[in-house]
């Protein structure tokens, strides 16, 4: 997403450094990466506190997290929307994406 937050407005420069990191051609529309690169994201953030609990089952980090969803604090909320979520998220993304798809076939 461009720095404004607006998709398809980016700069050019952003963009074309974006594509350039991810290895991906510089003729691939940059909606679809920008929907791609956020896919990405929440993916790592999901699977961030499940290998949290994996690596650290009785550590005081756990009860920390655990106290902070059950008290509904920020960080909580945060942490139990990216745990939670993350699967109506991704549907929202993929139908936004095919939204693009679709008004960009018919403009084209």
């Amino acid at each position: 997403m461009s720095a404004n937050g607006v998709i398809g407005k980016e700069n050019f420069s952003t963009a074309s450094s974006l594509k350039q990191m991810l290895s991906i051609r510089n003729t691939t529309c940059t909606d679809l990466v920008y929907v791609e690169t956020e896919l990405l994201i929440q993916d790592k953030q999901a699977k961030f506190p499940r290998i949290i609990r994996l690596r650290h089952a009785d550590d005081y980090i756990i009860k920390t997290i655990d106290n902070s969803i059950a008290l509904k604090t920020p960080m909580g909320k945060t942490i139990h929307q990216i745990q939670f979520s993350i699967a109506s998220y991704t549907v929202t993304l993929l139908n936004s994406l095919k939204t693009i798809i679709t008004n960009s076939e018919t403009a084209g």
